[in-house]
């Protein structure tokens, strides 16, 4: 059986104690977050990591707990492109937060990739106990030194501290020393590697056309604006051009009365407050001032 380094045993210890943890590995695209998770998964495993524990969504997270997971089970959610902080907000991240709440009952081992702990909402980071990061790339030995710390959350002043491990000092039992980078390898698995290749770039793929079609829904959205501004740009000329006719009067300070543009140009209500608006960004503050002023 392989020998753990300190940090990693003390960690898989209480994974066999039937305890969770919730690791988190950041870095920049192409620092090696992701084959860290699937090595971390094939270390932590108690019932064996394979390819159904990679999840690459909140669906498929929360469908391994409910289906398939086990006391023992590692899962590793691998966000590519990262998540906003904001997109912890939404009811799907919600439901993700609440399951996190209780992995440690479960006794399940989850792993997150992010580019940054900056791309989580700060209520969020509480639920990580484990933050690694890769630094150094060492390609004879086929993998990476890693900063790895624990996240202490203090619940008073809502802050997450971040602490190197200590371990006994082999030269001299009484002393304890701090462990400032641990090397993770690449994954054993070439099976569990390739299947990640292969559904990393189709991830990739469905981002890119997510994207586009927001980006085509968001010319859409333009172009409905600025046909809506040319359908009501005659109205709102003829509102500036006979101002007198528009204009009402209440406790002495002027305003352009929508109800009479609704009934002079035979508008609806909607369009109506859409001339009234654009009149009001247009017009002269002097003619609305109030009388006697």
């Amino acid at each position: 059986m392989m020998r753990l380094n300190p940090v990693f045993s003390r960690l898989k210890k209480r994974t066999k104690q039937g305890l969770g943890l919730n690791i988190c590995i950041c870095g920049e695209p192409g620092k090696g977050k992701s084959r860290r998770g699937l090595r971390i998964g094939e270390l932590f495993d108690l019932n064996g990591f394979n390819k159904k524990k990679v999840v690459y969504d909140g669906e498929g997270l929360i469908k391994f707990l409910v289906e398939d997971a086990k006391k023992g089970d590692c899962i590793f959610w691998d966000e590519n492109i990262g998540s906003e902080a904001t997109s912890w907000y939404t009811d799907t991240n919600k439901a993700v937060k609440r399951s996190m709440n209780i992995m440690r009952k479960k006794g399940v081992v989850f792993i997150q990739a992010f580019p940054s702990l900056l791309d989580l909402q700060s209520g969020c980071r509480r639920l990580f106990h484990i933050y690694i990061e890769p630094m150094d790339f060492f390609p004879l030995d086929d993998g990476y030194l890693c900063k790895v710390m624990q996240m202490q959350h203090n619940p008073q002043n809502k802050i997450t501290y971040f602490k190197y491990f200590k371990i006994k000092d082999p030269k001299n039992p009484k002393k304890r020393i701090r462990v400032h980078r641990i090397f993770i390898k690449t994954p054993d698995s070439k099976e569990l590697t390739d299947y990640y290749e292969s559904e990393s770039e189709k991830e990739k793929d469905n981002i890119h056309v997510k994207n586009l079609d927001i980006i085509r829904k968001d010319n859409e959205n333009k172009q409905k604006d600025w046909r809506a501004t040319l359908d009501i740009d005659e109205d709102v000329m003829t509102v500036l051009n006979n101002t007198d006719i528009f204009i009402s009067i209440f406790n002495g300070k002027k305003y352009i009365d929508k109800a009479k543009i609704q009934n002079i140009l035979n508008k609806g209500e909607s369009t109506a407050k859409r001339i009234k608006k654009a009149v009001e960004s247009r017009i002269n503050p002097k003619i609305l001032q109030k009388e006697g002023s």
